[in-house]
């Protein structure tokens, strides 16, 4: 008698409300079987989502760091670019102050040669006058 099947239909034959208890008992153990294959599925699903704000909070952190960065960029070129104008400003003067350099160079070293001449020619003016 263990071994048979016990179905629906023979427990209402002994006792209606031995059926709809059955019934009952039946939908109970329907429940706890998916219950337990969600429990599981429940939990992975928790789970997934704290990693999922983790995750959140962290791409959040990482693209305040890049705009961070961005801007600091952005800033360093700006100062770069200001860098290479003076830069390209002190060359052009640089090679102005050159060229009047070398105009001053000439010019010392012609006044210097007309020194001499004049120097040699007082001299002999003055043993002229002095003779």
């Amino acid at each position: 008698m263990l071994k048979k099947k016990l179905t629906f239909e023979d427990v209402r034959a002994a006792s209606k409300a031995g059926g709809g208890f059955l019934k009952f008992i039946i939908s109970i153990l329907g429940f706890y079987d998916v219950a337990r294959e969600i429990k599981p599925k429940r939990e992975r699903v928790k789970m997934l989502e704290k990693e999922f704000n983790r995750a959140k909070r962290e791409l959040e952190r990482l693209q305040e760091e890049v705009q961070r960065l961005e801007d600091q960029l952005k800033a360093l070129r700006k100062q770069f670019d200001e860098a290479q104008d003076e830069m390209e400003r002190l060359n052009r003067e640089m090679a102005i102050m050159q060229r009047q350099l070398l105009a001053a160079q000439k010019l010392t070293t012609g006044l210097a040669s007309e020194k001499q001449r004049c120097s040699k020619r007082l001299s002999i003016h003055i043993l002229i006058i002095y003779l």
